[in-house]
């Protein structure tokens, strides 16, 4: 198997549909809006405003998946980990769950019941905080003066915790499950705001045959998962590289900054980087990612395409700014890369 056999080009429109998404209770008028204006801009997916993206809304995952059905493109790319509800059913719910439930109504207890699915894949994001309890959402909620019980607590959606304590956590930890034990895979992320370089992570999950509740739908999904939106666009970037040469990931890399800057501008903030810092940052990112294209193309090698259903493979960052400036290799010692044949299994092994 050869990298382009799994890994979509984001920068083919033709080939690959890429999609940010937000399960929240807004109007699907005021959601498309946001997502055109922001999600696919700003959050590092390489996606011009002015192509549609989808507006989740109330649509349930069935729903969504008739319609990714009629788009052309052969490959679809899911943008982000909790507030994009296809990612939830990617990486966690699968086929724990009715087909009826709309993504906007993703309760804690559903994401509770992803993760004791059998089927699940093995890296995952501990959005409920059990591990973590000085971070994460149950912090949040007590820090915004709610009392809630636990049955309360479970019982609440991602979409009403984002609108209860303003915005996701600054803190999650990464998580994998080895032998039927859920155990931290890293060190919990930095908070940001961070003075000086800021630690986080995340993970690649492509599904060459994803399954639903309704069966395998037929276009392979990729997606990449940071633990803050400064993880997710060097994940995009890698992405980039695998299917690009180092000077077109670096190009993208600096275009991305410039546009991500000019944004904030409008909006009357403050950009936390100037461009030339983007120019500097650039070419040191990409070149930080050479050891981990080199595995990934390794490790695909040793499978027939038909072989494979599944790839996850997950990575440390180095942020500043607001800009990714190093990703590294997780230490063999850990388990960090999955293939799924008839079931997931280890891909590198010390």
């Amino acid at each position: 198997m050869e990298v382009r056999d799994i890994i979509p080009d984001l920068l083919n429109r033709e080939e690959t549909l890429a999609l940010g998404g937000v399960a929240r209770p807004y109007t699907e008028e005021e959601e498309s809006a946001r997502i055109r204006n922001e999600v696919l801009s700003v959050d590092g997916i390489y996606v011009t405003p002015s192509e549609a993206p989808i507006a989740y809304g109330d649509k349930t995952c069935q729903q969504v998946l008739e319609e990714l059905r009629t788009r052309p493109q052969q490959r679809i790319y899911l943008y982000g980990g909790w507030s994009n509800g296809m990612t939830l059913w990617v990486n966690i719910i699968q086929a724990s769950l009715p087909e009826t439930l709309a993504l906007n109504q993703i309760k804690v207890k559903d994401i509770k019941t992803g993760l004791q699915a059998s089927d699940r894949p093995p890296i995952f994001y501990d959005y409920r905080s059990d591990f973590d309890s000085l971070s994460g959402w149950k912090d949040m909620v007590r820090q915004k003066g709610l009392q809630l019980s636990p049955q309360e607590y479970e019982e609440l959606t991602l979409a009403d915790l984002l609108l209860k304590v303003g915005g996701a956590p600054t803190r999650w930890t990464l998580m994998v499950t080895v032998t039927g034990k859920d155990e931290p895979l890293c060190p919990p992320t930095t908070s940001v705001p961070f003075p000086g370089s800021q630690y986080g992570n995340g993970f690649i999950a492509c599904y060459l045959k994803p399954v639903f509740k309704q069966g395998v739908f037929e276009k392979p999904i990729c997606n990449t998962t940071g633990s803050r939106a400064v993880d997710s666009i060097a994940l995009a970037n890698l992405l980039v590289r695998l299917r690009h040469d180092p000077k077109t990931a670096i190009e993208v890399y600096i275009e991305d900054a410039r546009r991500r800057r000019e944004q904030m501008l409008k909006r009357g903030g403050k950009a936390p980087y100037t461009v030339e810092e983007a120019e500097r940052y650039a070419a040191s990112f990409v070149e930080s990612q050479e050891p981990i294209v080199e595995e990934i193309r390794q490790i695909l090698s040793r499978y027939e395409k038909r072989e494979i259903e599944g790839f996850q493979y997950a990575v440390n960052i180095i942020s500043h700014k607001s800009l990714p400036i190093a990703v590294y290799k997780i230490p063999s010692v850990r388990p960090y890369c999955f293939v799924k044949k008839r079931g997931w299994e280890v891909a590198v092994e010390k």
